[in-house]
Parts: C-alpha cells; sequence; structure tokens
C-alpha cells in the first residue's frame, strides 16, 4: 500500500507556473483559477493541451478523459528521496485507476533523474545508452551493492528505465524486494540474487516492507515492463 502524504493548502497555493516531468513527458501548468488548471504537455516529437478540474486539495481529474494521457486522476504526493530531499509528485492514474505515470516536480534545470546504473560516474552524455553504463558496473560492484543501488531511496523516472529490455527491467524491480531479503518464486531470480554477498533472504516475505519510495519505484517498472516488448529495438542484453 502505497503511503502518501499530500500536499496542503493547494486551493491558496496555486499551481501555475509549475513544472513536472517523467524525463520524457513534461507538463507545465499554465493557467490555475483555483478550480480548472490548463496543463501544457510535451512530448518527445509533440505537444499537447489537458485541462484538469481540481476536486480536492492535492487531487484531480481530467475533463475530456478520452484525451487524458493516461492521467485521468492526478494526486500530489511528497515523497522523502536520499538525494533529493522533499519530492513532490504527480502520481497519475488511468481510466482503469492503475497507475500510468509519476511526473517529478521540476525545481532546476538539472532536477530529470539520475544515472540508473551506477553511481560513481559522471557520463551525461551517454547516461542512458545500455551499452556505455553496462561497462561501467563490475562484477565486484555488482555482488557487493547490486546493479542499481540508487533504487532505494530516489525516484526512477521513466526516461532512465525507458531504453532497456523486459529481462532487465524485470531485475531491477525484483532487486528492490531482494534487498529486504523477499524470497523469490522464480528459479531465474534465485539463482540471479544468491550470487550477491548483500542477499540474505527471508522466511517469511510477510516480514519484507518497501519505503514509499521503493513502493513508487515497483509501479513504474512494472509499467515500463509491461511496455518494453516492442517498444526498444535498440535495447542490449549484458
Amino acid at each position: 500500500m502505497l503511503h502518501t502524504v499530500l500536499t496542503m493548502g493547494l486551493y491558496a497555493q496555486k499551481m501555475k507556473d509549475t513544472r513536472w516531468t517523467t524525463g520524457e513527458m513534461t507538463v507545465y501548468c499554465s493557467e490555475d483559477d483555483g478550480t480548472n488548471l490548463r496543463f501544457d504537455l510535451g512530448f518527445a516529437h509533440e505537444g499537447s493541451t489537458m485541462y484538469v478540474k481540481r476536486v480536492s486539495t492535492g487531487v484531480f481529474e481530467a475533463k475530456d478523459p478520452e484525451n487524458a494521457n493516461g492521467m485521468n486522476k492526478i494526486k500530489i504526493v511528497t515523497y522523502k528521496c536520499d538525494r533529493r530531499g522533499t519530492v513532490r509528485v504527480l502520481y497519475c492514474q488511468n481510466e482503469k485507476g492503475t497507475f500510468s505515470h509519476s511526473l517529478v516536480e521540476v525545481t532546476n534545470d538539472d532536477n530529470y533523474g539520475f544515472n540508473l546504473y551506477t553511481s560513481n560516474t559522471d557520463d551525461g552524455e551517454f547516461e542512458y545508452e545500455p551499452a556505455k553504463l553496462w561497462v561501467k558496473l563490475t562484477i565486484d560492484q555488482e555482488k557487493n551493492q547490486g546493479r542499481w543501488p540508487l533504487l532505494k531511496g530516489d525516484i526512477v523516472m521513466e526516461k532512465n528505465a525507458m531504453y532497456y529490455t523486459k529481462k532487465q527491467i524485470r531485475i531491477m524491480r525484483n532487486e528492490i524486494y531482494a534487498r529486504h531479503g523477499y524470497k523469490c518464486a522464480s528459479a531465474d531470480l534465485t539463482a540471479h540474487f544468491s550470487k550477491m554477498s548483500w542477499y540474505h533472504p527471508v522466511d517469511d516475505n510477510s516480514k519484507v516492507h518497501l519505503s514509499d519510495v521503493e513502493t513508487l519505484n515497483v509501479s513504474i517498472l512494472k509499467n515500463m515492463e509491461a511496455l518494453s516488448e516492442g517498444y526498444l529495438p535498440s535495447s542490449v542484453e549484458k
């Protein structure tokens, strides 16, 4: 269950001039009269306009559900991140009520995510290229800290995950659980994590509890995992 803290006082503090991003899609609030808002959406190759209404404090609904881009219901949720501190996120649900997007508020030009694979490189230019990132992670690093240690305390964006294969994203998602000792049901995952010095499986999986950030990351990665087939022709396998 996602434990959230909704931002208070939004009827007094309007959203106008705030910007949010998945790293790939950007939402800019250009109008807010207290009840009705206009979002200008920017994508890789096109843009569009979306109108939403405020239904309660920190909760919004699309006024045109059929053209909501998977953002039919939106909540502003506050997370505590290891690296960024307090972060406001647009937590979006589609018309079926399931998670569709999380957009992180942009507070400066550099707040577009983190290097997903390693914590010891500054290769901003090649940050999302799998072939570049795999070679930077040694076997010892993986055994001692895992492939994705930053998923413990920071929010992964769609942009960070979209270039990787279904197999890689599945391991990312399950590493979040494995760090807490979750006992995997799948033989291949058990074999993979059993090689890691940090993996200590528990007797009862019900004792495993994820943080709010980890729970959000699982939702994001599940979504990207479902989209990955036929979507990532340039992805590489290790």
